[in-house]
């Protein structure tokens, strides 16, 4: 699943970890606080294509991207894993909050 390329020391239990998760498989990884430079560290040691799903997709609709479906976040991920490399979808916690718990569970299998 994943391939460790000059990785950071604090990412190798990580890395660990998804390396003995099932192909196919999402997982969220929650951070201490907002850094999203750990997470691109991450993404670039676990040699995945590191997308800011805010910055792309919600922050260009305003207000309106509350009104942005987890089709819209599914065809997002689909687009970014064209690149051949598992996905990092940073800064999607703000749309995964306004749907119930069901369908966040049902999104993440």
């Amino acid at each position: 699943m994943t391939t460790i390329i000059h990785a950071p020391a604090w990412t190798a239990g990580v890395l660990a970890w998804l390396a003995g998760q099932p192909e196919n498989c999402a997982c969220a990884i929650v951070f201490p606080s907002y850094r999203p430079d750990l997470v691109e560290q991450l993404a670039t040691a676990a040699n995945a294509q590191f997308c800011d799903y805010r910055k792309l997709k919600m922050a260009p609709l305003g207000w309106q991207a509350a009104n942005l479906t987890l089709d819209i976040l599914s065809s997002t991920a689909e687009e970014e894993m064209d690149h051949g490399k598992d996905v990092v979808l940073h800064n999607v916690e703000a749309m995964l909050s306004l749907i119930t718990r069901e369908k966040r569970e049902w999104w993440l299998e």
